[in-house]
Formats: structure tokens, C-alpha cells, sequence
């Protein structure tokens, strides 16, 4: 078994029994409290990895517990237990507790098991990056001790330095990108949904002649414009939007909120959350959630808006077609015409041959979607591999190798 510890705070002592048994199960150390302040004194004592609470708690609200622990502990990572699946109580554990995951009981062992791996491997993630961010500042303090004799030196150190920020940055980004996955894995048909909103938006962004600042974070907010939906339960995700009761619609209709109240505690990504927040308003003003309309709507929210809603329409082109005007920019729509047509062509192009992961090279078409062992998408069917796409390919290789070969137009 794991010296990885999970705690898990609840009154219930039936529901303690059972969580015990589930974490153990996936090999990892459980530690039970019925109190706030048992917990804490758990806590200081014991390496804790993860942490789930219930909202209802003898001396302490769920909610000002998790706030306790981010402060102190902020590597732990917190989920919320809760007989309720309001609305209020989801953006409060989001925004206060800045939790990983909001679970509603009764829930499925095989979902609650998921979710103790994720929260697991999310927490050493972290860990790693601390240790990281760590190392790189112990190196720059270095630097500066030494004299004018070794500039060169020096110079050649920031560089290393500078590329380890970078990298810290694309492993935070690259944990967000799993909350992305695990919302796909509860969800079959939104696999590799994200990843093309992404690549579509980032082809839009630079066909609109926007910055490279611009497009990255529009690709960014594109990856985890669902990021949102993570606390809902499972029932929305399997009925059209118009089925849903009342309640479960405006469930949808606060998740861009929630995915902003994430992604803003993020640094250097506010303007990524801005995109995210405005992805359901309308060109017309009849959106969600502030009204807005036209130019007023910010571009990368306007541009994720036609390419998902592409998407969530089963690729009907003449739905959007209908929308344009009303939900969509008609010059966005005209745009993403042409990406559609330009990705048509090129897959119908060329000769399919199989290649090694490591032959690899930019400017290469996908022919099949690109997985790591494990199965996690890399790349998309008709991807046209940029530099990006590569270094991202080549990074999860070394640790998750690719099996068998990959499939490409020359």
C-alpha cells in the first residue's frame, strides 16, 4: 500500500466506513475525522495528499474548513461532499475552497474511485511543480552571486532558467488540460471535444490576424471552456439542453461562471477566464451571462461560441448558417467555412503511410487521432502538426510512449 494518505471529514461514520474501503482499494492510506478539529489535528500530523469534506459539519461549516486548509496546506487537494446540488453552494466551493471536485451523494463508487486516483495524481503534480519553481529560484539566486568573469555563464544559465518557468507554465496548464480529460472520461461522446475547439479557435485567431499572445490564450480558454461543467452531475450531460428541467438548464448556464472563478485564481490567466465567462453570450444580446452584444462580446468568446456550437450540433452546418447574425459573427462563420473546407481537403490529400512517434516532424497531417499508452488523446484526426503539437507529443512520449506507429498524409 501507498504512504499516500487520504482524509476524508465526515460526520457519518456509516459513510466513513465505506470511503475507507473504496481509497484502500485504490491502494492508498485512508485517515477518517467525524470533526473540523480533528481533522486539523490529522492534518498536522500526517502527509495528506487529498482531503474530501462534507458541507455539513458538526463545529464548522464544510466550506470555512476548506478555506482553513488552502491557506495553510494549499499542495492538499480539496473536494466537496454534499447532499445538495445547489447552485450556491457549487460556486462557493469553487470561489472559497477552490475545490478540485464537487461530489453530490449518493454518487457512483466507480466515479468517487476516479476521482481519489485524479485528485491523487493532481496533488504530486503540484508537488512536482512546487519542486520545480523551488529549484529554479534556489538556481537564479546562484546566478546572481556570480561575477563579472562568468557573464557569459550567467547568461546561459537565464536562459535555462527562463525555459524552466515556461515549462512550470505548460505543466499547470497541462493539469488543467486532465480536469478537461476527466470530464470527457464521464462523458463518452465529448471525447477529443475539447482539443478540436481548441485547434479550430487558435486557426481562427490567427486568420483574424490577432496577436500570438491573443491566439494562445484563445486556445487555452477553447481547451478548458467546459472546465466549468466539472461539479455538475452526471444527468445533464446525457440529454439534449432543451430536455433538462429548469434547475439543470441554469446548472449549465452558471458553469461558464464557475469555470471563470477557477481559471481567474490561475496567475497570467485572467484573460483567459474573461473568454470563458462570455462563451454563451449571443451576437444579438440574448446570451448569458451579461447581455452582451457584437464587439462588445470579447473575440475569443465569440470564436469558441461558433466552434463549439458547431460541434454541440452534430457538425450541421446549416443550423449554424441559421444562427448567424442571431447567436454567431457572421465574419467568424465565414472564417471557420474556410478552416472547414481547408481540413476537407487536406485530409483528402496525400497518401496515409505509418511512421515511428520519434520520425515525427512539423507540417505532417494526422490520419487517426494520436493516443499515449494509457489511452490519453494527444492529437486529433486531420491535425496538421505544429511546433506546439510536437514538443506537447514528444514530452508525453517520454513518459507515456506512444504504442505501435503513427499514421500521417506526405
Amino acid at each position: 500500500m501507498s504512504d499516500v494518505a487520504v482524509l476524508v471529514l465526515d460526520d457519518d461514520e456509516s459513510l466513513l466506513v465505506v470511503l475507507t474501503l473504496l481509497i484502500r482499494r485504490e491502494g492508498f492510506r485512508a485517515l477518517t475525522a467525524l470533526c473540523a478539529e480533528e481533522a486539523l489535528a490529522v492534518i498536522e500530523r500526517e502527509r495528506i495528499a487529498v482531503v474530501f469534506v462534507d458541507q455539513n459539519l458538526p463545529d464548522l461549516p464544510g466550506i470555512e474548513f476548506l478555506k482553513i486548509v488552502r491557506r495553510r496546506w494549499p499542495d492538499i487537494i480539496r473536494v466537496m461532499l454534499t447532499a445538495s446540488a445547489d447552485t450556491q453552494t457549487a460556486i462557493s466551493a469553487i470561489n472559497e475552497g477552490h475545490v478540485y471536485r464537487y461530489m453530490t451523494k449518493p454518487w457512483n463508487n466507480n466515479e468517487l474511485r476516479a476521482v481519489v486516483r485524479d485528485s491523487v495524481h493532481f496533488h504530486e503534480l503540484l508537488r512536482e511543480n512546487r519542486r520545480l519553481y523551488e529549484l529554479s529560484v534556489n538556481q537564479a539566486v546562484q546566478l546572481r552571486a556570480l561575477n563579472e568573469d562568468l557573464e557569459k555563464k550567467v547568461a546561459e544559465r537565464t536562459a535555462e532558467i527562463e525555459a524552466k518557468n515556461l515549462q512550470l507554465e505548460e505543466n499547470l496548464l497541462d493539469v488543467i488540460r486532465l480536469l478537461t480529460g476527466v470530464q470527457e472520461l464521464r462523458n463518452s461522446s465529448m471525447a477529443g471535444h475539447a482539443q478540436r475547439v481548441a485547434e479550430a479557435a487558435r486557426w481562427l485567431a490567427q486568420a483574424l490576424g490577432l496577436s500570438e499572445d491573443e491566439q494562445r490564450d484563445i486556445e487555452i480558454a477553447a481547451t478548458l471552456h467546459d472546465v466549468g461543467k466539472l461539479g455538475l452531475p452526471d444527468r445533464v450531460f446525457h440529454k439534449d439542453t432543451y430536455s433538462l428541467s429548469r434547475d439543470d438548464q441554469e446548472l449549465i448556464r452558471q458553469s461558464p461562471l464557475l469555470g471563470e472563478g477557477l481559471l481567474a485564481s490561475i496567475p497570467r490567466l485572467d484573460n483567459v477566464a474573461h473568454i470563458v465567462r462570455h462563451q454563451g453570450e449571443w451576437y444579438n444580446g440574448r446570451g448569458y451571462p451579461d447581455g452582451l452584444a457584437g464587439d462588445a462580446i470579447p473575440i475569443g468568446a465569440r470564436i469558441i461560441a461558433v466552434v463549439d456550437g458547431y460541434e454541440k450540433l452534430g457538425g450541421d452546418w446549416q443550423a449554424v448558417l441559421q444562427g448567424e447574425g442571431r447567436r454567431f459573427d457572421p465574419r467568424i462563420v465565414r472564417e471557420f467555412r474556410r478552416y472547414l473546407d481547408e481540413r476537407r481537403v487536406a485530409a483528402q490529400s496525400g497518401t496515409e503511410v505509418r511512421i515511428n512517434p520519434g520520425d515525427l516532424r512539423e507540417g505532417m497531417i494526422l490520419t487517426r487521432d494520436l493516443y499515449t499508452g494509457r489511452g490519453l488523446l494527444l492529437a486529433t484526426s486531420g491535425k496538421m502538426v505544429d511546433q506546439p503539437t510536437l514538443a506537447k507529443i514528444r514530452n508525453f512520449n517520454r513518459v507515456d510512449p506512444i504504442q505501435g506507429r503513427v499514421y500521417v498524409h506526405v
